[in-house]
């Protein structure tokens, strides 16, 4: 599947419409393996926004317990920037223009950055506990809400058309988004 990456983009659609490669797609996903990782994965994910809203909030709670949602985030966020990294890695390997149509994908671009911004939050709000930043959190927050999206983008066909054509819509209207918002602020 990966060397249909070699190409064009209307070929691509039209060989990943035949029965074969439908076929190979749902025998790999449906492994256990694989719906394993997937579910690691959003169980995960979810802990991360709890967690990561935790930690940002500030509390008058001084107990030893109050350090650890900053722990759990960090130690999540190390595995998905490892997950991401090993995923870039592997997909260069494979070739320049499937590593590049990684980077071009605007679900990858929301993941890699509600990473990096989690990371600079989460490290922020442990080093100046008295100075938050809730309009940060709010943003990454926001970008972790997308990457749920995503998990339910792969889980559900139907779902998947749904959000697909939401996020149509929101990159037609993004012109529109920034005047909007130049006029408000």
């Amino acid at each position: 599947v990966p060397i249909l990456f070699v190409l064009e983009a209307s070929e691509i659609e039209r060989a990943a419409a035949t029965p074969l490669v439908w076929h190979v797609l749902e025998v790999v996903l449906s492994r256990p393996f694989v719906i394993g990782i997937v579910g690691i994965d959003l169980v995960l994910h979810v802990t991360l926004m709890i967690t990561f809203r935790n930690s940002v909030t500030p509390t008058k709670d001084d107990s030893a317990f109050s350090s650890i949602p900053t722990q759990v985030v960090t130690q999540i966020t190390i595995y998905f920037l490892v997950r991401k990294i090993a995923e870039a890695v592997s997909l260069l390997q494979i070739s320049r223009r499937v590593f590049t149509s990684y980077l071009a994908d605007i679900w990858n671009l929301f993941d890699v950055l509600a990473i990096l911004l989690t990371v600079i939050a989460n490290s922020y709000a442990s080093t100046n506990p008295d100075d938050q930043r809730p309009n940060l959190n709010a943003f990454i927050l926001a970008l972790l809400w997308f990457k749920v999206l995503s998990f339910l983008k792969a889980i559900n066909v139907q779902m998947a058309t749904f959000i697909l054509s939401v996020m149509r819509i929101i990159f037609d209207i993004r012109f529109f988004a920034i005047v909007l918002a130049v006029i408000i602020m």
